[in-house]
């Protein structure tokens, strides 16, 4: 599981039984006005094609968000096995 604090926007989104095939997610590290919601997400359903950005750049201890896909079911096929 991943913790991490989301808007109030997509948080309904992010419940297994409401969730469509895949929704975009934004996981802060820290609570803040936007994210004020904590949630934990399983890993396996996440997709992210870019590392967590700093929400204040200059700042080396400055919280991050980590933008990602959320997804119904694993769609990733396995690498290993036999063909």
């Amino acid at each position: 599981m991943l913790v991490g604090f989301m808007g109030k926007d997509v948080l309904a989104q992010v419940a297994p039984s409401q969730r469509p095939k895949s929704v975009r997610i934004a996981l802060h590290s820290n609570p803040s006005e936007k994210a004020p919601h904590i949630v934990a997400v399983p890993l396996v359903k996440l997709a992210a094609d870019m590392m967590p950005l700093r929400i204040d750049p200059k700042n080396p201890d400055s919280p991050v968000v980590f933008e990602m896909d959320l997804q119904s079911s694993s769609t990733r096929a396995s690498t290993q096995g036999g063909q």
